[in-house]
């Protein structure tokens, strides 16, 4: 593939301009289409459980993904009886 995956740039980037002043960039917002065309992005990591939502007719794995913009956020509000807003997410790499 000659393009870069958009996927793979960062989402924002924090540029400190003075000491305790950071202004956030929205990195992904500079990548505008040409004319008459869109710019489609498709989160890989939900894309088998919106599968598996679908085939097995689950209806409570459907409202989630529905109802939120991050079903692993939602999915984890909802094992560990908090809001959504106090989930916090760790990634681990290896």
């Amino acid at each position: 593939m000659a393009e870069p995956n958009v996927q793979t740039i960062p989402r924002d980037y924090i540029v400190e301009l003075e000491k305790e002043k950071n202004v956030e960039v929205r990195v992904r917002d500079i990548f505008v289409p040409k004319t008459n065309q869109i710019l489609v992005s498709a989160d890989y990591c939900q894309i088998e459980l919106r599968l598996l939502a679908h085939l097995s007719g689950d209806e409570q794995l459907r409202k989630r993904i529905l109802g939120s913009p991050d079903i692993f956020i939602s999915i984890a509000s909802s094992i560990f009886c908090v809001q959504e807003n106090e989930v916090i997410m760790v990634v681990i790499l290896f």
